[in-house]
């Protein structure tokens, strides 16, 4: 296997820091870029919204909203990364043990898991 000498890695190093190249680059990346970002912030406020429902119908205190949110952010997070299947219940099962540790209530995190996500339980 052929292998770069060291002054073609700093050369091509240096190329791709170019202020002018990296202008161009984000430019071409830039409505692409929003868009998704647009979408991703776009379903996030739907989750809140609906884990807000959850606790409000839970009588869960405010001051621990907070924490259910990041438990809700957290499995958004890794429901997109894997999509789906037996993966997925497994991580959001290890979630929800990782919350109910920090006193979270089981019964909620799992409701979360049921009415937002529509995530199985593990098997």
């Amino acid at each position: 296997m052929a292998t770069k000498d060291p002054v073609q890695r700093l050369e091509s190093y240096v190329l791709k820091l170019d202020p002018e190249r990296v202008k161009q680059d984000l430019e071409k990346r830039r409505s692409g870029m929003l868009a998704r970002q647009q979408e991703a912030i776009s379903a996030l406020t739907d989750v809140e919204a609906r884990v807000k429902a959850i606790l409000a119908s839970e009588d869960v205190p405010t001051i621990l909203y907070v924490y259910y949110y990041d438990f809700a952010r957290e499995t958004f997070r890794v429901q997109r990364r894997m999509g789906g299947g037996n993966g997925l219940s497994k991580e959001v099962t290890l979630l929800i043990y990782k919350w109910k540790e920090r006193t979270l209530q089981e019964s909620v995190l799992e409701r979360i898991r049921d009415e937002v996500f529509s995530i199985a339980p593990a098997p």
